[in-house]
């Protein structure tokens, strides 16, 4: 199927709302009401159908009979970025706003007041310095504290990389930069914000919150072509940080790769089918030459080495060697590694569970009682399991060498992702 447009009859436009549809008739309805109802009136919304099976372009149709500003595009199913690309050619806008099909804007004139800050302040781009999430207002992580209404924000100082839902983006720039989404189903929106923003080199803010986001279940999003396209969306940030010196988001991205996604990773290798092995090797590849560091190995590698390794059945044949372990842990890492014992039959193994301090921490887990490790009596044939983060387990081996423990061992976290991620397959 061709392109097919229906509908837009307006004289002036300042912004292009451009949405990307595809099976969303429950929320569609409430997501393009909440453009009309903005108080900035001079505006289209591109409605691009991706393909849907199910009856959003019928309430659409239905939508399109009461505004002469809402503008249906359909195409055959190429997924979110495509979609946007479309729009994008079809807006005529002065600026172009970003808007999922099952999100909508929370604030009113949310629009009205970036137009007018972008104006104000010559801005190719603009940004509100909020959002609501599920309900909760929250702040963009992107903007500092300090940051006020108005303030224009230079990207070399502030380089985010998601949220682009809550940026206004001057049409011409997109154009001419040919500034355009990748086809890729994941993770193809931050590459398209970083070089943006990049591109536009100044943001201007408003201190409203203009977007309401669901969020989803990330993990439930993904499959291994998802993954694929996900690890490649990575590597081009990756790259364009590397060329352009942009040292904040490299390590925002790195980060991204190495705890945000390493979960969905594993959980999505197929070990018949090497093509996320190979894409894990090449950003491997790229990080070892930024990073100046020959050895170094990518989490989501290492965890995947983990498992051909056999690390669980090493853990657990040392466990089994000793009358009594006690587990420094009770977060997210430690409630893992009971769940772990428990699936092995270990879970009487462990004694007591010690936290570093008592406050905040509940006072027992699966039937097992959680105290401080100052208030913890020493036992000389006991085994110390440390199941905290990376970033966190330092200092938890300090403090258990300040008490006096010598014996313990830290589970490496890229195994707890890994046992979570088969998990969560099964």
């Amino acid at each position: 199927m061709g392109l097919l447009f229906e509908g837009g009859v307006i004289n002036m436009v300042k912004i292009s709302v451009i949405i990307p549809i595809y099976n969303c008739e429950q929320y569609i309805e409430q997501c393009v009401r909440s453009v009309l109802r903005q108080t900035l009136k001079d505006l289209e919304v591109i409605c691009v159908d991706d393909g849907s099976t199910d009856q959003s372009v019928q309430v659409l149709r239905e939508l399109m009979r009461t505004d002469e500003r809402i503008i249906l595009c359909q195409q055959k199913n190429q997924g979110p970025g495509i979609a946007r690309n479309t729009g994008m050619k079809r807006a005529e806008g002065k600026y172009i706003a970003f808007l999922d099909a099952d999100d909508f804007y929370w604030d009113q004139n949310g629009l009205e007041q970036l137009w007018k800050v972008c104006e104000a302040k010559k801005a190719a781009a603009g940004a509100s310095l909020q959002w609501c999430v599920n309900g909760l207002v929250e702040r963009l992580e992107d903007f500092e504290e300090n940051v006020e209404e108005e303030k224009i924000i230079h990207y070399a100082e502030q380089q985010a990389d998601y949220h682009f839902y809550c940026y206004l983006f001057l049409r011409e720039m997109l154009i001419k930069k040919e500034i355009y989404f990748p086809a890729y189903l994941r993770f193809e929106d931050p590459p398209f914000l970083v070089r943006a923003l990049y591109e536009a080199e100044h943001i201007a803010v408003a201190d409203i919150c203009l977007y309401y986001y669901r969020r989803p279940v990330a993990g439930k999003r993904f499959n291994e072509e998802r993954t694929l396209d996900l690890l490649s969306g990575l590597m081009d940030n990756v790259l364009f940080a590397q060329k352009h010196n942009l040292k904040p988001l490299l390590y925002r991205t790195v980060h991204r790769l190495e705890y945000e996604y390493m979960g969905i990773i594993l959980e999505n290798i197929l070990l018949d089918d090497l093509r996320i092995i190979e894409k894990l090797q090449q950003l491997n590849n790229v990080i070892r030459k930024i990073k100046e560091d020959t050895n170094y190995i990518i989490r989501p590698l290492r965890g995947l080495l983990l498992y051909v390794n056999q690390y669980d059945c090493k853990i657990i044949r040392k466990i089994k060697a000793y009358d009594e372990v006690i587990l420094y842990g009770a977060g997210r890492y430690g409630q893992l590694f009971l769940e772990f014992l428990e699936e092995r039959n270990c879970l009487e193994k462990v004694s007591t569970i010690v936290v570093t301090e008592q406050k905040n921490n509940k006072s027992e887990l699966r039937g097992i009682k959680v105290k401080a490790l100052k208030d913890l009596k020493k036992h000389k044939d006991s085994l110390v399991l440390v199941a905290a983060g990376e970033n966190f387990q330092q200092e938890m081996e300090q403090i258990l060498r300040k008490h006096g423990y010598r014996n313990y061992e830290m589970i490496r976290d890229e195994f707890l992702y890994l046992m979570t991620a088969q998990w969560n397959a099964e």
